[in-house]
This record gives structure tokens, sequence and C-alpha cells, in this order.
């Protein structure tokens, strides 16, 4: 008997029912598993010999009293499992490892006297591990490779997957913030210290596999609430391969949405055409034993508003040409050591260098850049690096050691304003800068380190487990002076003199100082403290069974306690607090063979606060602040400002007005979710999943009176701690599948259906909800005298990040077109419309100044509006074909929004109060802003290249 079937490829690359033997934080590896049987008893066959083919060479073993056999910390990969045993017919499968996934297989054997031939080609595996109960999916490089994935971003790879979305600030997973996204790339922990975003840039072919935890997912995982994104780079192997792409773009070849040229009186942009270049080789230094890999990846100067004009109207001396220009390189490099077939040593190390010359920030102000001396530089720097074992002690125990390193540096040496020694002059009335840029030459560095310590062992006593333990340790940090502009000085005044165009705009004597107006005509001194650090540590320790009690139930069991530290650059403790998170799974295996999946899970899920809330509480990015009044004469002279600055914010003089509560909480999130999974080997897979989700313990900035203020520039104290009033909740059925349809066509995806309500947007870059900032307890018992209340700071309903409807289907179909092959794959993505809200700036009432001037005022439930929804089909057409022994030549169209439907996403929702606090749209309200407000219009990619 043979059987075969070409599609099991394609199939097993997009499927995620299954769990992991090994999980490290940050898993790397994946496994393969299965029982050895007799072909219609079932009786277990011990003994028999199974061979693993590797890209890393062959592992053997032998099939226990059970008949069952288990490979571990397997690169992910193709492999080929054969099995013999004495008086049976071999068998063989050809199947592919997964990042965090065991492939499970039943190996049923003939006697020989049944047999005809002498090999048995299975089908495929069975791919449902019924002891695991995580929920996401797995992306391969060649689902990556086939699909018309924009940019191939680790970001629009990873928002393929049910339950993940986007926010303003990054993805969401299951309705969690942006902030709360668990990044890790070979182990490191990537997410910004600060900002919790993804901030590795990589090589995307060097891409191997993308994992989304969204769900069930083990208590060796933890610092989010949201999920995981586990990125896994290639590695060395015994063949020597490698590619070379091109990659082109060119606006003659897109389309521009409305506004894409620039609103009528304003400067017309122009994108020019970008080549970027990537190159990947790897292969064998000792064969079977030492691998390498490396890469590099470049970006040909980019332009995407080349011939700029500076921003400024001409009659300030604005419209000067110039040249936004931005290189990218990016190199890698990674060592694999096979010392034996048990033990392995590997490390990586990726460097980034993105120089950006030329920025405008002029607008910031509200105005713009007179000349190329306010433009400012940044060149930015990013890194990581890993340090790992991985190894079998005995057949039952394996041990796991990782140590990763992540560094971020924005801005530094060369970058900041190119003015030179002056300071940066703002005129009041345009907005416009004159003489000087933003920023200097101190970098902003954020880097993280983790590590990590695992055990597992295999235990047998009620069943089987899996028991796994291990240390988890991470530190983030951030040391930035953040200087304002190269010389930390900016003097804002009024109006000219003279008809700036008769020249010498720039010049001091064509400027109006109005010593009448102090609080807008004035000298502005900065003072940033260089090397300040703060620093956050988690600590963990965690325990979890995979429970295997009979062919029908398992159970993961599982706990995880985290020590969270906070310390600022004084070294003094913000706070030092341990949380305790369980994680439960109860799974029944309907029939006991794999194929029917029904799973209940309880979680509870421990994130962090990020260093951009933190960092409040010190100097580190923090300049003090010193404003003083103009008194006459040149105001290059420090003598013609007053000597005593009429505003002072100075984060070391008024260390007690930014606060961290020291008996602060980590954001908790709690998960109740049940799913039926089947799975057919040899055509596919669906499963359908309920998810309900609940947070607390939100952060959130608190602003009161000071009760002891050193002056009149000290009047408030803005404490960060828990509100337990806040609240996020989220509900969702995913139903997600995959099917080879035939050998040339397959289909799969995802619908998400949701719900996230609330009264908090969450996010803590600065912990900013407005509801506690206009005193203590808004609207409730002991408030302060005309406190605003809660609804009108703070309504409740629909979320910003809510999604009612979500798709994104995929596509591919191959055929064969002369001596090559031809491929067509296709992304369809339906989003419903985002919310928006009914609000205004409204005045604070008088009673409340001190806390300021305005506030964001509600004017309906939150949520009660909605954009349009929208929906986008991209398209690629690839062919490659053999040329010269392993070589082949391959080319790539990539066509986003290739319909180009240019579908507007969103308006302008600006508005005022009139007069009896009457809600009033503005001018341009339900109007296109820019062309952000559109989705996407049509953009070609072309790429081409050798690969062997």
């Amino acid at each position: 008997m043979h059987l075969s079937n070409p599609r099991l490829g394609r199939l097993t690359a997009f499927l995620i029912l299954g769990g992991a033997v090994l999980h490290a934080q940050g898993t790397q590896t994946g496994n393969i598993a299965g029982t050895v049987k007799e072909t219609g008893t079932n009786k277990p066959i011990a003994g028999a010999r199974v061979v693993l083919t590797t890209q890393q060479g062959d592992r053997v073993t032998t099939t226990n009293a059970q008949g069952a056999f288990r490979f571990a910390l397997l690169i992910p990969g193709p492999v080929t499992v054969k099995v013999n045993a004495e008086g049976f017919l071999g068998a063989s499968l050809n199947s592919r490892v997964l990042v965090g996934d065991t492939n499970i297989t039943d190996f049923p054997l003939k006697p020989v006297s049944e047999a005809q031939t002498t090999v048995v080609v299975l089908a495929s595996a069975n791919i449902v591990d019924k002891t695991d109960a995580k929920a996401g999916q797995n992306f391969t490089l060649e689902n990556i490779s086939d699909l018309p994935v924009n940019n191939r971003t680790v970001a629009n790879i990873a928002s393929l997957a049910p339950g993940v979305s986007t926010d303003a600030n990054g993805l969401t997973i299951r309705g969690g913030q942006s902030t709360q996204v668990l990044y890790l790339v070979d182990g490191a922990d990537v997410a910004d210290p600060v900002t919790g975003g993804f901030s590795a840039q990589l090589n995307e072919d060097m891409l191997s596999d993308v994992q989304v935890l969204s769900g069930g997912v083990s208590a060796e995982y933890g610092r989010f609430t949201g999920g995981v994104v586990n990125t896994v780079t290639k590695s060395g192997t015994n063949d020597f391969t490698g590619i070379l792409r091109l990659t082109a773009t060119d606006p003659a070849w897109n389309a521009y949405n409305p506004l894409n040229r620039g609103l009528a009186g304003t400067t017309t942009y122009k994108d020019t055409h970008s080549i970027q270049q990537n190159f990947v080789v790897s292969g064998p230094i000792i064969r079977d034993t030492l691998f390498f890999i490396v890469g590099y990846r470049a970006q040909a100067p980019f332009a995407r508003l080349t011939a700029n004009q500076t921003t400024a109207d001409p009659v300030y001396g604005g419209g000067q040409p110039y040249y936004l220009s931005q290189t990218d390189d990016r190199k890698d490099i990674k060592i694999d050591w096979q010392i034996t077939a048990d033990h392995r040593v590997f490390w990586q190390y990726n460097k980034t260098q993105i120089d950006q010359k030329g920025r405008d920030y002029g607008f910031f102000l509200g105005g713009g850049s007179t000349s190329l001396a306010t433009l400012s530089n940044q060149p930015n720097t990013f890194s990581y690096y890993t340090l790992g074992y991985q190894g079998q002690l005995t057949s039952s125990m394996l041990l796991s050691a990782h140590y990763g390193y992540k560094k971020e540096t924005l801005g530094g040496p060369g970058g900041g304003g190119q003015g030179g020694p002056v300071p940066m002059m703002v005129d009041n009335q345009t907005g416009n800068i004159f003489d000087n840029g933003f920023f200097g030459e101190d970098g902003d560095a954020r880097p993280i380190q983790n590590g990590s310590l695992s055990l597992l062992t295999f235990l047998n006593g009620a069943g089987e487990h899996e028991l796994k333990v291990g240390l988890d340790w991470y530190e983030s940090s951030h040391s930035a002076a953040n200087s304002q502009s190269p010389t930390n000085t900016f003097i804002f005044f009024n109006g000219f003199t003279v008809d700036p165009n008769s020249g010498g705009s720039t010049a001091i004597s064509n400027r109006v100082f109005d010593v009448n107006s102090p609080g807008t005509t004035s000298l502005q001194v900065w003072v940033p403290v260089l090397g300040a650090k703060a620093k956050n540590t988690i600590q963990a320790a965690y325990a979890n069974d995979k429970w295997k009690l009979n062919a029908n139930w398992s159970f993961n069991v599982g706990v995880r306690a985290d020590n969270f530290k906070s310390t600022n650059d004084l070294g003094t403790n913000n706070f030092n607090l341990t949380t305790i998170t369980p994680r439960l799974a109860a799974i029944w295996d309907l029939r006991g063979d794999g194929a029917w999946i029904s799973q209940l899970s309880f979680g509870e899920y421990a994130g962090q606060v990020l260093q951009g809330a933190t960092d409040g509480a010190s100097v580190v990015g923090n300049p003090a602040e010193y404003d003083y009044v103009y008194l006459g004469g040149d105001p290059l002279q420090r003598s013609s400002f007053s000597t005593t600055p009429f505003k002072v914010y100075d984060p070391a003089l008024y260390r007690h007005s930014n606060i961290i509560d020291s008996n602060l909480k980590m954001p908790t999130m709690q998960e109740v979710s049940y799913s039926l999974k089947h799975a057919d080997g040899q055509n596919g897979f669906w499963s359908l999943a309920y998810s309900r989700r609940r947070w607390k313990n939100f952060v959130d900035d608190f602003v009161d009176l000071q009760t002891n203020p050193v002056d009149a520039n000290d009047l408030t104290q803005t404490t960060v701690k828990n509100d337990p009033s806040l609240w996020r909740t989220y509900q969702s059925l995913e139903l997600q599948f995959q099917s080879q349809v035939t050998e040339a066509f397959s289909w799969g995806g995802n619908v998400t259906f949701s719900e996230l309500k609330g009264n908090y947007e969450g996010g803590q870059v600065g912990t900013q909800e407005q509801l506690h900032n206009y005193g203590p307890l808004a609207g409730e018992p002991g408030a302060l005298p005309g406190a605003l209340t809660r609804a009108q700071m703070s309504p409740e309903g629909y979320l910003l990040a809510d999604v009612p409807v979500r798709a994104r289907i995929t596509s591919n179909y191959l055929v064969h077109l002369g001596p090559g092959k031809l491929n067509f794959g296709a992304i369809l993505a339906y989003t419903s419309g985002g919310v928006y809200n009914k609000t205004a700036s409204a005045p604070t009432p008088a009673g409340l100044s001190t806390f300021g001037g305005t506030y964001t005022e509600y004017f309906a439930p939150r949520g009660a509006f909605r954009f349009p929804d929208t929906y986008r089909m991209d398209l690629q057409i690839a062919y490659e074909v053999p040329v010269w022994r392993k070589a082949t030549f391959f080319t790539q169209v990539n066509l986003v929004n290739f319909p180009n439907h240019q579908l507007q996403a969103s308006w302008n929702t600006s508005a005022s109060v009139a007069a009896g606090n009457v809600w009033r749209p503005g001018a341009n309200y339900g109007l296109a802003r820019t062309s952000n407000d559109y989705i996407t219009a049509r953009a070609v990619q072309v790429s081409a290249g050798i690969k062997f």
C-alpha cells in the first residue's frame, strides 16, 4: 500500500492545534511525537526504531512499552519520520516542525505477511495535541512568502490571526491594550519599554515562524494582559541555502487617495522610487554539528516625501526645498552548535541602523519650519542578541536556559536641530520656528534584559504528566536627558517689525518682543539631567503540569508568581510587590483519537507598568523648565530677561509632585474560554472558540491639591495608582479554519465577532485618562466643590478598539507552468467601522482652574458613533523557475488593495462648546482631513531574485 499527500506541507504550515513539549519564555523550537501500533488490534509496538531526518542531521530513538516516542528541541522546518519494527511493514511521514507546537502522529504498522511493499507513506499527522489548551495561530516562512502580506512585517503577519486587531498605537489581542502585548524575537523581549510597542527591526527573509498566542496560555508566559507574539528567525542547516532579493516600489505604479497630494493651498508632496535589498545565506560550518546563517538588508536612500519644502508660509521664509532622507541597514548573524543530538547551544545577533535626516518638527507648534536650520536629524540604533542552551538531560528530563538583551537608542551624536549654537525662536502668532530645530545630541536609550531557566520532566502517576518548572527574569531601563534643542533655549516672540521678504527674515531686529505679555513673549530654558536612569524589574517563578489522565481527558494546571519592582534615578523604590496568577484548563477528547477536542480554560494574566508611566517619578526624559519674562534689549542676552523665572517645572525640585503609589498592583486580566476543535489529518481543520475577558487593577493618574506646596508652581500633586472604578470587558466568538481543497488550491482564515466595552481606554504610556485629573473623586461623595461628573469625563460604552466583526480570509492557487510554478495568493480583509465619540473641549469650572483650563466633555455615551466598515483585497502573483542546479529564479508582484477601493475609514470629529454648554460641530466636521482618513490606495511592490 502506498499513500501520499503532497498537500501536507502547505496545510500543516497553518495549523495551531498542538502543544509544545518544551516552552521557555520565547519558545524557539517545536516537537514531534507519536505512537506506533499494530494495525487492526491497536496494540502498542515497543522497541520500534524511529529515525527523524532534520535539516541539522538525523536523530534516532526507540518506542517505549506503550509504543510512544518523542523528539524535542527541534528547530522549525521540514522533517521526515521513518518507523521500522521487526515483523512489520515500515512507515514514513513528511511533516513540518512548528515553533511552540507538537505534531502528534499515530503510526499504524501492518505485519509483513499482509504487506505488498516495503514502506507505507502516511498521508499526514493527527494535528491536535489534546494536552494543550492554547489558542492562536502559527505562520511560517512558506505562509508569509505565498501571501501578499504588506511589507512582510511581524505586525502585519500577526494581524492575520483571529482576535487580533489594531488601535492607534499598535496591535491589540482579544481586546487587550496595545501596551500589554508580549513581543519576543529569538527569545529576546523586544518591546519598547516606554510605549509597549514592537521595536525590533528585522530582515524579512530571516523570518522562520511567527506565533500568536491569544488565549489558554500556559504559566510559563507572563508580563502581558493581551497576548503573545513570538517570532523565531531561521537557523543554519546541513544544506547551503540562500536568497538574494531586490524589492522595488515606484509612485508611477501606485494609486493615490483623495488628499494624498495635499490640500488646496498647501505644499504638494511627491514620492520617489525605493529599492530594498535582502540577502541571506546559511549552511554548515561542520556538518551535523555547527551551523551558521547571516543576513543583510539595506534600503536605498528612502525619500517618502522627497523634494520637500519647509512648511512655513514663504512670506516667513518657508518654502525652501530640501530632502528628507532615510537609510536603513540591518545585519544578522546566528550560530547553532549541535553539541550532540541532545544538546544545543545557539547565539544570535541583530543590529539595525536607521538614520533620518531633515525631519520637520515645526508642525508640532501648529506652524512650520522656515529654513534648513530648523530641520532635525535623528540617528536610531536597534539591536538584540540572544544566548541559549537547550538539552535533553535524560529520556524524561529537558533543560532550557536563555538570555536576551535588546537595545534601542533613539537619537544621539549627529542628531538634533541643524542650526548650531543658537536658540530656537518661535513666533507665537504663526507657530513658525526660526534659527534652529528640536532636540539635541543626547540619545534616548531603552534597553531590556531577560533570562529564563526551565526544567521539564515526564512523570507517570494517575496518568501521564509533563511537569514544567522555571524561573523568568526581566529588566527594563530608560535613560534619556531629552534635550529640547541643541542649546536647550527657546525664545517666544510676537510678529515682525518689517516685511520678512525685504531680507534677513531670521534677523533678531526683525522681531517684536512684547514686554506687556510675559506669558507669550518669553525665554524658555530647559535643563536636562544627563545620565539619569529609571529601572523596572520582574522576577518570576512558575510551574505548569500538562496532565493526560486517559485517552479522553487531559488537564493543564499552572501557577505563576511575579515580583515587580521599580526604582527611579535616585535608587528609591517606586513599588515592590508580588502577584500570583493561576492557569487552568480541562480538555476532553470526544472519541479518544484526537479528531474532536473540547476545551474549557480559565486563566489570570498579570501585565506590567511600563517605563512610560514610572518615568514620571524621576528626571528621566523630564528636563527642568524655567520661563523668564522679557524685559527688553537684545533677547540673546540673558540680562534682557527677568532674573527670576515666572514659571518653573523642575522634576528634581518637585519630586513629591509626581509619585508612584507604593501599594500599586499590577494590571491583570481574567479570561474564561471554551473551544471546539476538529482536525482532519488529510484535509484540514476548523475551530470555534468563545472567550470572555475582564481586566482589573487599571493604572491611572490622580491629580490632587498639594498639602504643602513649595511655591506657586507646586499647587498640584499627581499620583500614579490603581483605580477600582475603571473597567474593561471583552467577549468574542472566533471561527478559524484551513482546508486543502485540491492539491493546487487551499484556503482558510478566521472571522471574529467581538464586543469591547468599558469606561477606560487604557494605555499606560502616560496613564492619561482624564477622570481624576480635576480633583479627587469626580462626581462622587467627598469630591471638590464643582467637580466634574463621570458622565461628563468618562462615560461607559464601546471603547475605541471595539471591532464587532473582523475577517481575514487567505487563499493560494499553485499551478505548474512550464518548468516553473505559478502562485496566486490573496488576502481578503474586512473590518467593522471604528468607534468615535461626540466630544468637545470645554472650559474647566472656575473652582477647578488650578487643575487646568479645559477638559474633554462627552455629549453622548462612549462609542455611540461609528465610522464606515472597510474591506480590502490584496493579491500576489509569483513565479519561480529553476535556472541552474539548486538555483531558482523567482519574481513576485504584491498588489495591496488591487481593486483600489478608496474607502473612507474616518473623518474630522472636531467640535466646540457654545453658550449654555451646547455641543457644536466644527466647520469641517464629517469631512476628510488627510489621506489617512482613507484606507490604503492601491500600492504595487515588485520583487525578484535568486534562491538556492
